[in-house]
């Protein structure tokens, strides 16, 4: 049997930066399964993390961009087939 594995993204309220973060989910990480391939697992499927300075980074690009009605449309699109809000 093979197992799927995905990529994540963690968006953290932080001002920290992506490193400083990181260490501390690999901290909680090692408390929790106590076992370092477990560990390693789990951190090395981490993509990226984005913290509050990179989010409002990226939030001023779309609005300089023009497109933050586009992003609303989205999110509220994802919301609500999140929340099963479309039957």
């Amino acid at each position: 049997m093979k197992v799927q594995k995905f990529p994540i993204t963690f968006v953290v309220k932080s001002n920290e930066t992506p490193e400083k973060i990181k260490e501390k989910i690999k901290q909680q990480a090692k408390l929790k399964y106590k076992v370092n391939a477990i560990v390693n697992r789990y951190l090395n499927s981490v993509e990226e993390i984005i913290n509050l300075p990179m989010l409002n980074e990226y939030i001023n690009t779309i609005i300089d961009q023009g497109n933050i009605s586009d992003i609303i449309k989205e999110i509220s699109v994802q919301s609500q087939l999140e929340f099963n809000l479309n039957s």
